[in-house]
């Protein structure tokens, strides 16, 4: 990982109020890198580093006063905007979850039970790898 996207991890995840080992545990999970644009079987594209997938463009948009299409580009070409906008929608999502940490994790990924379960375990492997630690007290 380079020193620029290590920052920007590190600052979203104060930004955001996030442990500091989940965006790059996401990072490593979603494999994606600068310019990076996913098919999904649902139409939808996952876009850069993080995999922000394309249903969050509307919402980025309005949310940051700016043409979808730049949004787009940004989420697929800047990779701190693509960890800062990550970042903010696992935020979203975690608190949708009423604070509940692992939901919200997995919702990032997926609501449907059985694709949001397979995304837990990996996730909770990569961060053991990484961080040679079981993720449990960090997130609580």
């Amino acid at each position: 990982m380079n020193a620029v996207i290590a920052v920007c991890l590190y600052l979203a995840s104060q930004t955001f109020e996030l442990p500091p080992q989940i965006l790059p545990t996401i990072l490593a999970v979603e494999g994606g890198k600068v310019g990076t644009v996913s098919k999904n079987t649902n139409a939808t594209v996952d876009l850069g580093p993080m995999q922000v997938n394309s249903i969050w463009l509307e919402e980025m948009s309005k949310t940051l006063a700016m043409p979808p299409q730049a949004v787009r580009h940004r989420l697929t070409h800047d990779a701190c905007f693509n960890v800062f906008v990550a970042a903010y929608i696992l935020r979203g999502e975690i608190d949708a979850a009423g604070g509940k940490f692992w939901d919200g994790v997995g919702h990032y990924h997926s609501r449907t039970p059985a694709i949001k379960a397979r995304y837990l375990k990996k996730i909770t492997r990569t961060w053991a790898r990484l961080f040679n630690d079981p993720p449990g007290g960090a997130a609580r």
